[in-house]
């Protein structure tokens, strides 16, 4: 069955190579540019991972973070946030939080929600 990855990102061109480099792998992508719809596609169809931009227009990815560890039928999904803020990427790595600072490289990415999608599967 085919991946399917949930994109928030509100920068329209690395939601667009997001989406691009996710098809690459061989998976489905939706992309949420604004923040505001991600509960809408939890309901329709529950991602196999998801990848988050910490700051959004409609919400804080870090509140998108926190009502999803709140649910228990999203918390075991595998999130990677997306930031610039080097500081944030590193406090969320000491919390066991995969993260990656922008920008962020199409290999980089890649690897990074194949590693978190391996690493899922073994759980």
């Amino acid at each position: 069955m085919t991946k399917h990855i949930l994109i928030l990102e509100d920068d329209p061109i690395l939601g667009k190579i997001a989406i691009k480099a996710m098809q690459q792998l061989g998976f489905s992508a939706e992309l949420d540019e604004n923040g505001d719809l991600y509960q809408k596609h939890l309901k329709n169809h529950t991602p196999d991972l998801i990848l988050l931009d910490i700051h959004l227009p409609y919400t804080s990815g870090m509140e998108v973070l926190e009502y999803l560890r709140a649910q228990p039928a999203y918390a075991a999904i595998p999130v990677i946030v997306l930031t610039a803020d080097l500081a944030r990427v590193r406090e969320l790595e000491t919390q066991g939080q995969r993260a990656l600072l922008k920008p962020v490289g199409v290999n980089r990415m890649q690897n990074a929600v194949q590693e978190a999608l391996a690493g899922s599967q073994s759980v």
